[in-house]
């Protein structure tokens, strides 16, 4: 992980020998349904592990693969897809980085 000025960037390397269930665009919101990453701030510090609390956080969930052989997610045939998930303000981002959802 490293920052930018208001970025921030993360590089990420898995080997997996099974590649699971491909989700859908319109099922890019459930990133525990398959192969997927999670990345969880919590810039203040205050949600709780025992109430599983994350109102105030930022939690991604990315897919690297989709069931989406027409690319109608922008991200081409069978393109990743990422969602905004159970934190502030969720909502899921299917465009490339950097275009307007």
């Amino acid at each position: 992980m490293s920052w930018s000025d208001d970025a921030l960037y993360f590089f990420i390397h898995i080997r997996d020998d099974y590649q699971s269930y491909a989700v859908t665009p319109q099922e890019c919101v459930g990133h525990w349904q398959a192969d997927s990453v999670e990345i969880l701030l919590d810039p203040r510090g205050t949600a709780s592990r025992v109430l599983k609390d994350t109102a105030n956080a930022f939690k991604l969930g990315v897919f690297p693969f989709t069931n989406d052989p027409s690319g109608s997610n922008g991200n081409g045939a069978n393109g990743p897809c990422w969602s905004r998930d159970a934190a502030a303000r969720s909502s899921t981002a299917a465009s490339p980085p950097g275009h307007p959802n």
